[in-house]
């Protein structure tokens, strides 16, 4: 039988841990993507659907990592509560309100990369665009001296 501080310890790692940065690299390959789009409009209404939808996914993920580690917990102390002291009782029904702020964490996280992802994408779709106007120039006038 695992120890109070193991389960408290193993919980962290469940299988949700990992959805959460999947999350978050799914959305910045749509992002990247959506870049390819040459229509302006429809290439920024896609995104900023994209960033809502992939902001609240990872919300949503991290909300049911942070609710599987409290389950684990609690259903370890429902079990073993017997051998259980004050403290470790204490804490183990102690919320710590990460399951409220855990999401609202992952929406600014999320919001963070995608938004440095976007600005990435601007700045490099504005040197190819220039890069592509420069050689259009110097293509079309006749330079050849001889």
């Amino acid at each position: 039988m695992d120890s109070f501080e193991a389960i408290w310890a193993i919980s962290r790692q469940n299988q949700w841990t990992n959805t959460f940065y999947l999350a978050i690299c799914g959305g910045a390959i749509c992002l990247l993507a959506t870049s390819l789009i040459r229509n302006m409009v429809a290439r920024r209404f896609l995104y900023v659907f994209l960033m809502l939808v992939c902001s609240y996914l990872a919300a949503e993920l991290k909300f049911k990592e942070i609710n599987e580690k409290w389950i684990i917990r609690h259903t370890w102390v429902e079990l073993n509560d017997a051998i259980m002291t004050d403290e470790q009782r204490m804490i183990a029904v102690a919320d710590g309100a990460n399951l409220i702020f855990g999401p609202f964490e992952a929406i600014f996280y999320a919001l963070v990369v995608f938004s440095l992802c976007l600005i990435t994408i601007f700045f490099v779709r504005k040197k190819i665009e220039k890069a592509s106007k420069g050689n259009r120039k110097q293509g079309s006038a006749v330079s050849d001296p001889y």
